[in-house]
């Protein structure tokens, strides 16, 4: 099973452009405007905005990295993720909703990245926690084991790739991961 390298700029600032243009910024929101947006890129280039590993949650899939830093912004104290101070970026309110303490450094996202983006957050930013949860258990959640990675190989099967696509797709993270663990 392939898996996409998790970048961090990247990460945040689509969490943060996402955070800026939704009325309600709650995690389950943004998780899964951040799941369609990184499926949707994956389809159409060939790789995630952020790298993140979506985990398979009750109500849907979750960005294992973004999750766990906003469930320890919960903490009182300062919360490190990558020698960085989470909490010059995010705060989170009443256990489940977040407010940017910056604006989105567009720097880091492409031109494909926002694009994608808004089209999720068009698309998905004013639906009801109900209606997210439903439209997220897509093949791949349903495939995956709780607590568990989903499978970019059924992500991509969800929106429609051929096998070809999805095995091209999947040597190339593997190469890519490879490639890292390497000259690390």
């Amino acid at each position: 099973m392939a898996t996409p390298i998790f970048d961090f700029d990247k990460t945040i600032q689509s969490a943060l452009y996402v955070a800026e243009r939704i009325k309600i910024k709650d995690f389950h929101r943004i998780f899964k405007i951040l799941y369609f947006a990184d499926r949707g890129h994956l389809s159409e280039y060939g790789r995630t905005i952020t790298g993140e590993t979506y985990i398979k949650k009750d109500f849907g899939p979750v960005p294992s990295n973004l999750f766990n830093i906003f469930k320890s912004l919960r903490k009182k104290g300062d919360v490190f993720f990558n020698g960085i101070n989470m909490k010059e970026y995010f705060t989170v309110h009443g256990e489940y909703f977040i407010k940017p303490e910056k604006k989105p450094d567009l720097y880091y996202l492409s031109k494909s990245d926002v694009s994608e983006l808004n089209k999720s957050i068009s698309k998905y930013g004013k639906m009801l926690f109900g209606t997210l949860s439903a439209i997220s258990h897509d093949i791949a959640w349903q495939y995956a084991k709780n607590d568990k990675e989903l499978s970019i190989e059924n992500i991509l099967r969800e929106v429609g790739e051929d096998e070809e696509y999805i095995a091209y797709i999947s040597d190339f993270m593997n190469t890519q991961k490879a490639f890292q663990k390497a000259y690390s």
